[in-house]
């Protein structure tokens, strides 16, 4: 009886916390999923993007939620309408993923960078790794179609798998935005890693909405075009990205 009485007290608690977090999130709230890690996004909503999110969203007079999601199940998501829509990702998208919509104004540029452990290579675009093993993150669209050819793909899900598998000496390169492997290589560095230069390519990225929002699209490109124009995109980055570069 007592062991009842506690999993039924247990299942009660799990349930009314699932309805309060549903409550805290209004109807009227977008809910967009993003893969993006530090410095771009984090729970604490202190990164790059959430701050010119919030902003963005703010001037367009549209409630925000931000969720973290793996790549590829982000798209599903936002392409299915379980959430609203995914940031920050190619061009070309609702070629492949017919439900969803891009805002015609870029947010930021992305540099993608190989790194190596102590491979001195100077990269030359995509097809100079093609005679190398090379790790990547599932559900990044533009290095799955660029890595094809290479001597081997490994994928994974997460950062942190990413960097074990060139930690591990498991693949000779591994692909990453330089922005975040800056970051990553800071809070866990490995040893005799080194971000190749110059990056692969560098790509605008864009803001994706359902269709079941298209009549938002307009809005929040306007909102975000003036968030650039008066200033309060860069510096909202600047202030972002204090807390990786503290003051001497």
């Amino acid at each position: 009886m007592y062991k009842f009485q506690v999993c039924w007290i247990a299942t009660l608690a799990v349930s009314l916390v699932t309805v309060l977090a549903g409550a805290a999130i209004s109807q009227d709230a977008l809910v967009l999923n993003t893969t993006v890690s530090e410095p771009l996004s984090n729970i604490e909503g202190t990164g790059v993007t959430d701050l010119q999110l919030r902003e963005v969203f703010k001037r367009a007079q549209i409630e925000l939620v931000i969720e973290h999601l793996p790549a590829e199940r982000a798209l599903i998501n936002a392409n299915t309408g379980i959430d609203d829509g995914t940031f920050l990702r190619i061009s070309g998208l609702s070629d492949t993923y017919s439900n969803l919509i891009m805002v015609p104004e870029s947010f930021m540029d992305f540099e993608f960078v190989a790194i190596s452990k102590g491979k001195k290579i100077v990269p030359d675009g995509w097809a100079s790794l093609n005679p190398y093993y090379l790790g990547v993150i599932t559900g990044w669209k533009i290095v799955e179609d660029n890595t094809g050819n290479s001597k081997g793909v490994t994928k994974v899900d997460t950062v942190d798998h990413l960097f074990q598998l060139l930690s591990l000496n498991r693949v000779d390169l591994i692909i990453y935005e330089k922005l975040r492997a800056l970051v990553a290589l800071q809070e866990r560095p490995v040893e005799d890693a080194v971000i190749l230069e110059p990056p692969l390519v560098r790509k605008p990225m864009f803001l994706y909405l359902n269709v079941k929002h298209s009549d938002l699209v307009p809005k929040i490109a306007a909102a975000l075009r003036s968030s650039k124009a008066d200033g309060t995109h860069e510096r909202l980055q600047i202030q972002a990205l204090q807390r990786y570069h503290p003051p001497n």
